[in-house]
This record gives structure tokens, C-alpha cells and sequence, in this order.
């Protein structure tokens, strides 16, 4: 009997043991998680996109000379610009959209994709900011990231014959 007994709480202990490493491993997984969760497909740290979501004026000024329509565009950046700093966080992931599109259209495709970036930071598989933040990485030669934000794109909304 008594080695049955210690056979029996041996069983008790390795049990006790493998739950415990099975709730280690289950808190080291959502810890790593939580940080990877805290990144978007291309290595930006979502939380960060805002802040580092800058409009170079002077750089939108000389591409605007040279736009039939360039001062409309500069024009509307700085309207949209000010819904960013109104206090309504409600439409700011449209804003940085709208900024991103105005900026695309004079040719600045580093601050289209800052744009794109903060916008995607509030709406993470917004499809029309994915497939545009796409084209402004393949006008700039990234073609890694264009192809992750067009297969992004596609897997939020499958069918939407435009992404592919």
C-alpha cells in the first residue's frame, strides 16, 4: 500500500510540475504577444506611427510649384492638418488618410507613407490606406513593403478586385 501511495503522489507532483510549466509558457507567449501585437507588417511599432508622422512644408511647397493644382493640395494639408490638433480624435484616421492622398498627389511619398502609417495605427486593416500605402512604397523603390501592404490589403478584404 505504501508504495502505491507514493506512486500516487509522484503522479500528483509530475502534474503539478507540467501544469506549471504549461502556465509559464502560456505567460511567456502572451508577453511576447502583446509586444509583437504592439507592430504592424512592416516593423513599425504602431504606438510610435503618430508620433513620428511629420509634414515637411517646405519640401510640400517646391512640389506644389510644380502641380497644376499643387496649392489646392497644399491647401487641403494644412485644413486636415488642423482636424489632427482639434481634439477630436474621432476623425483622425481619416484625416491622415486624407493628408496621405494630397501628399501622394504632389509626389511626397515619404510623408504619404508616414500618413498611411498613422492612419493604419487607429485602423490596422483599413484596405484603401493598405493598397495606397503600397503604391507610395513602390514609387519609392521599397518593394518588400509594397508587397506586403497589397497582401495585407488582400487578406482584410479578399474579394476586392482593385488590391490585386
Amino acid at each position: 500500500m505504501k508504495g502505491k501511495n507514493s506512486s500516487i503522489i509522484k503522479t500528483y507532483i509530475v502534474a503539478t510540475v507540467l501544469v506549471l510549466l504549461g502556465l509559464v509558457a502560456f505567460a511567456v507567449f502572451s508577453l511576447i504577444s502583446n509586444k509583437t501585437d504592439n507592430k504592424d507588417d512592416f516593423g513599425l511599432n504602431v504606438s510610435k506611427a503618430v508620433s513620428e508622422f511629420k509634414i515637411d512644408y517646405p519640401k510640400l511647397e517646391e512640389l506644389a510649384k510644380n502641380h497644376p493644382k499643387g496649392e489646392m493640395f497644399l491647401g487641403r494639408i494644412r485644413d486636415n492638418e488642423s482636424k489632427l490638433n482639434d481634439g477630436v480624435s474621432e476623425n483622425d484616421q481619416e484625416t491622415y488618410e486624407l493628408i496621405g492622398f494630397d501628399m501622394y498627389q504632389l509626389g511626397d511619398n515619404e510623408g504619404t507613407i508616414l500618413a498611411y502609417r498613422a492612419s493604419l495605427s487607429i485602423l490596422l486593416n483599413n484596405v484603401v490606406a493598405l493598397s495606397n500605402l503600397a503604391n507610395a512604397y513602390k514609387a519609392v523603390g521599397d518593394y518588400e513593403n509594397a508587397e506586403r501592404a497589397y497582401l495585407k490589403a488582400i487578406k482584410a478584404s479578399p474579394g476586392e478586385v482593385t488590391t490585386y
